[in-house]
């Protein structure tokens, strides 16, 4: 039984473009990668098929050229498009009743164009970005420069407006030093096995990486964060996580204890 060439090539390509896309973060499959992948996929594929690699691959090529083209002037769909009509209109918990940027860190219209343009691999990073200016400004700005339907090929525009009116992820917070942080706490050695005991020792050493405090602009102008101002210094996941979070929050404690920095779990 023999594959039809529109049935591979939709395999094909949606797996590329699936793999891609995760891999990327872009819209569009560079040619050269997709012909190069392509081309070891259907050797094994078309060895005992009626079709051949390279009549596939002319025609792989042909619609990764004019849909690439054609997928970059159609327009992004706005939050109606997406949402059914049978559904009634969201009632977002996060409004201007509680941060007057609501309508930028939590939803919106820049809030919907940076997330269906892809623009960055991890959906955190916008959202952690602080204003350079107050909300109002910004979304005006944005108004003015995008008065029309925006596609892909305003990719360059929404990155400088980006650029414009956002500082970089996660500058609102300054590392610190725990003042009852200990080489050796007392706790920690009395772990018998020597093996156990040396690796919650080389842990203790983490703890002083991830004290944070935030800085006093976020309490002067909170309607440029979306980061919420705490007086205290702090202990953060680690990672992309560079706030405090509830769950982590309760196993962090337990190592505060456990590593005898009492001051630091009075914060």
């Amino acid at each position: 039984m023999h594959l039809s060439l529109f049935k591979l090539s939709c395999i094909l390509f949606t797996q590329l473009f699936i793999t891609d896309s995760e891999r990327n973060g872009k819209l569009f499959l560079d040619r050269y990668d997709v012909l190069k992948r392509i081309k070891r996929r259907t050797n094994n594929i078309t060895r005992n098929d009626a079709i051949t690699t390279n009549t596939l691959l002319e025609q792989l090529e042909m619609m990764a050229t004019t849909g690439a083209d054609k997928t970059r002037k159609q327009k992004i769909m706005n939050q109606d498009d997406i949402l059914s009509p049978e559904f009634q209109t969201p009632e977002f918990t996060c409004n201007r009743n509680h941060s007057e940027a609501a309508e930028i860190y939590c939803h919106g219209d820049i809030l919907h164009v940076v997330m269906m343009l892809g623009l960055y691999k991890d959906s955190k990073t916008f959202i952690d970005k602080p204003l350079k200016k107050d909300p109002d400004e910004v979304i005006a700005d944005f108004q003015r420069r995008f008065s029309k339907a925006i596609t892909e090929e305003d990719r360059e525009e929404v990155e400088q407006f980006i650029e414009d009116n956002f500082g970089v992820e996660g500058e609102e917070l300054e590392e610190c030093e725990l003042s009852d942080w200990k080489e050796e706490p007392e706790q920690l050695l009395t772990i018998e096995n020597n093996a156990l005991r040396q690796f919650a020792l080389q842990i203790n050493y983490i703890w002083k990486s991830l004290c944070r405090t935030v800085k006093e602009e976020v309490k002067e102008k909170p309607q440029r964060h979306s980061l919420i101002y705490v007086p205290n210094e702090f202990i953060v996941p680690g990672g992309r996580f560079r706030e405090y979070y509830y769950w982590d929050s309760y196993w962090i404690i337990k190592g505060l204890l456990a590593s005898d920095k009492p001051i630091t779990f009075n914060y």
